[in-house]
């Protein structure tokens, strides 16, 4: 299909605009109030009105929205000796917005209403009709970018209003998103040019107060003049001026117009690729979900029953007060790392007066020894937040590091039970299973099959972090060995939305690019071949996905299903 053929596209693209990945999406999540989605603002934002007062006519304009043509449309019914004796001597012809100058426009609908109806909003809007004209959002966004960002038409080429990023898309709509975002805060005032282009619709024509005054219509071009045309007879517009608007609207040529450019059709071939994807990924993504909701955990392998969902009762969160944070530690999901960075950001000056680097800190020579550590909500509550517990569930993040269970045992068995194994607590912890894989498997699952609060935890368990009595609690990031700088921005979002410095910041971002801890294992050819053991054997894949299915299915990670479809 058509994707398949401008794969390549995507690709140039990709690369032109700093690696973007498809991945880099914003989550609209409403109660985080650090990083929500763009929405109406609370307090109205100035239009651009153009009214007809001879017809009771009156259209808000934004950018891209045929703007342009709708100026000289209302100058010609607000004007017509003056329009007809300029219009074809100007550029753009029918469509200029010049003509009229600022005669018919207003920036506020109180000014219209106050104007041409003695300032009663009543009699105004039951006697005139209030015109918008919207558009789909990516097709006007490409609009304003290939005109004004791609070829700069009909500006200076160092124009401040792509803030200094040429035609980098991803530049661009991360500035953009900033800028909203300040002036939503009232951090600072918008840029009429860029707001006028680029923000979102319903940030214009003071939507959010007269939205339900307005006659829509969007610009669908098999439809739109002859519904716009009809709008505009509506008002007793004479049928021989509605012909001359007819004429001009399909004989003018806006010269700013970009729908006909290559680079407007290779733009949207970018975006629409990335969605295509993103719509495939989530398909296909809820139909492996679907078919593993079919396949239920009894049937995957026959004589082994499912595990209950007990609880450990042995935890071990990390947690800041200064920051309201609390990292629930799991074993071989970057439990080290995550112990460092907290005992850094504790106190840096102990941290960097015994160590040099993050990795140098792990179990045996923690800097900040248990000063961080809390064993379950209840506990850390009265140690860190004064016993304030309904507080402290609310007010701090709380904060999980989950990984793939496959990519966790592995890592887990390589380091414990293959490179250590004849250390002593290696041997306890693998059952001294010498490396044997099935046989460790074996024995966690008869563990913690009769596994019961008053019985020993196991390095291996899955039940950790009271994460069933405090799941809806908890900021869940994924850790992938083989996508760690994903990780990593998700990780020092968290942190920089407690406040965390800068200087910081910064430290711990060139730390974890350039160091990583002792006993990783992950890309060693001794994790390969354990992969290699696992992966050979549907026997082992099916006894692993019984021992971790809460997690396959709680975390949305894919079972091993072309292993266990009988």
């Amino acid at each position: 299909g058509i994707f398949d053929k401008k794969k390549d596209i995507y690709k140039s693209y990709n690369n032109n605009n700093n690696n973007t990945s498809i991945e880099d999406v914003i989550s609209c999540d409403l109660e985080d109030d650090k990083e929500p989605c763009i929405r109406m603002p609370s307090k109205p934002v100035r239009g651009e009105y153009v009214i007809a007062n001879e017809y009771k006519i009156n259209t808000c304009i934004m950018g891209k929205t045929s703007s342009s043509m709708q100026l000289g449309i209302f100058c010609y019914l607000f004007d017509e000796k003056t329009f007809l004796s300029k219009f074809k001597n100007k550029k753009d012809r029918g469509a200029n917005r010049h003509i009229c100058k600022d005669r018919n426009r207003h920036r506020q609908m109180d000014d219209v209403i106050k104007k041409y109806s003695n300032n009663n909003s009543s009699e105004y809007f039951n006697d005139w009709k209030n015109l918008l004209i919207v558009r789909e959002p990516i097709s006007r966004f490409i609009s304003g970018f290939v005109q004004l960002c791609v070829l700069n038409i009909g500006l200076p080429l160092n124009h401040p209003y792509c803030f200094g990023c040429g035609n980098n898309m991803h530049c661009f709509l991360s500035h953009l998103y900033n800028d909203i975002r300040k002036v939503g805060s009232g951090k600072k005032k918008p840029v009429y040019f860029i707001k006028y282009h680029f923000y979102p619709q319903t940030w214009q024509c003071q939507y959010n107060l007269y939205k339900d005054k307005y006659t829509y219509d969007s610009i669908d071009k098999k439809n739109f003049y002859s519904k716009y045309l009809d709008e505009l007879e509506s008002c007793n517009i004479p049928k021989d001026k509605i012909k001359f608007i007819r004429k001009n609207i399909f004989t003018s040529k806006i010269s700013h117009s970009t729908f006909d450019k290559t680079e407007t059709k290779n733009y949207l071939q970018y975006i629409l690729i990335i969605i295509y994807y993103l719509f495939i990924n989530l398909l296909l993504s809820n139909h492996v979900q679907s078919l593993e909701k079919k396949i239920p955990c009894s049937s995957i392998l026959k004589g082994y029953k499912c595990l209950s969902t007990s609880q450990s009762k042995k935890n071990h969160f990390f947690v800041l007060t200064k920051y309201k944070l609390n990292f629930c530690s799991i074993g071989k999901n970057f439990s080290s790392m995550i112990g460092a960075i907290l005992c850094y950001l504790y106190n840096d000056k102990l941290f960097l007066s015994k160590h040099k680097h993050l990795n140098e800190d792990y179990w045996a020579s923690r800097a900040c020894s248990n000063k961080l550590v809390g064993s379950n909500f209840y506990q850390i509550s009265t140690k860190f937040n004064k016993g304030k517990f309904k507080e402290f569930q609310n007010k701090w993040k709380h904060v999980i590091i989950i990984r793939n269970p496959i990519e966790r045992f592995i890592s887990g068995f390589t380091h414990l039970c293959v490179l250590s194994m004849n250390d002593s607590n290696s041997l306890s912890t693998c059952y001294h299973c010498k490396g044997n894989m099935e046989c460790v498997l074996k024995n966690l699952y008869k563990t913690l099959k009769a596994y019961s609060n008053k019985e020993k935890d196991t390095t291996f368990h899955i039940k950790l972090c009271q994460y069933q009595k405090y799941k809806n609690k908890y900021i869940k990031v994924k850790y992938e060995s083989l996508k760690k700088e994903q990780f990593y921005l998700k990780l020092l979002k968290i942190f920089r939305s407690r406040n965390v410095s800068e200087k910081k910041l910064n430290f711990i971002k060139w730390e974890l690019n350039h160091s990583q801890s002792f006993h990783a294992t992950n890309g060693t050819s001794i994790n390969e071949r354990q992969r290699e053991i696992l992966y050979n054997s549907p026997y082992l894949l099916k006894l692993l996905s019984i021992i971790y299915y809460d997690d396959f299915v709680e975390f949305g990670f894919d079972l091993p299903i072309k292993y266990i479809k009988n």
